[in-house]
């Protein structure tokens, strides 16, 4: 049984027999080598502080709402998100010698292609995951079980309230409910999707390596819709020392 889904490898091997297009990372022989016992990772509800926090250039504050609010960034993750959520997910058998066949009796099969949850369909499940990708560079689903230790159904989770620790060389996560309280998430139990990044803990955020982009973006709209909005007349005074003529 697989402890959770990443995107760091290409297939991830259930058994023998069966394949999916998202892999379960193998613990870093890096990490164990140096014996870590608990870190504490750059968590997305830090990452939202941090934007909160620190102000671009331009003077003005970026976080992920904000920076929707940019045409170009909502377009660019709009067609991302959408396109790829129309890519169906599929399982596959392996044949032998060589050759792949769908894998349509698997339990997997039904979760991913048709039903992931009651409250989802595939499309609007995968489009928030590559959304979330695009914004936080990191994507969460809780992994839910029936009695019998099966998957029965993935769900969402939002990655501005998820932080990730390392405990004992594994991923121990911990989600922030909107009542406040805090659950604390094993690796099986959560889907890591991770974007592209410098470590095999954490993606990237693209709205923070692009923040002072996105920022004088939103300020050259913001100065304009002034200017316009002011009848395109540029405030101010002029002064002249002297008399002027007619």
């Amino acid at each position: 049984m697989v402890d959770s889904v990443g995107a760091s490898n290409k297939w991830d091997i259930v058994d023998h027999r069966w394949f999916i297009c998202y892999g379960e990372e193998s613990m870093s022989l890096i990490g164990h080598a140096l014996g870590l016992e608990r870190r504490a990772l750059m968590s997305t509800p830090e990452l939202a502080e941090r934007i909160a926090d620190r102000t671009t250039a331009t003077g003005r504050r970026l976080d992920t709402d904000r920076a929707l609010s940019q045409g170009t960034v909502f377009a660019c993750v709009r067609l991302i998100a959408e396109s790829g959520g129309m890519i169906p997910l599929l399982l596959y058998r392996r044949l032998t010698p060589k050759g792949k066949e769908r894998a349509t009796e698997h339990p997997l099969f039904d979760i991913l292609h048709s039903q992931p949850n009651p409250e989802s369909t595939p499309i609007e499940l995968f489009e928030n995951i590559l959304g979330h990708l695009c914004l936080w560079g990191n994507a969460y689903c809780e992994i839910e079980y029936d009695r019998a230790e099966r998957r029965r159904a993935i769900w969402l989770l939002r990655p501005d309230r998820m932080t990730v620790n390392v405990v004992r060389n594994e991923r121990v996560y911990e989600y922030n409910l909107p009542d406040g309280n805090i659950v604390t998430l094993g690796r099986r139990q959560v889907w890591h999707i991770r974007g592209w990044g410098t470590d095999a803990w954490l993606g990237k955020s693209p709205i923070t390596l692009a923040r002072e982009a996105i920022g004088l973006a939103l300020a050259t709209e913001e100065a304009g819709n002034l200017f316009f909005g002011n009848d395109s007349r540029p405030g101010g005074v002029l002064r002249y020392p002297g008399k002027l003529s007619k």
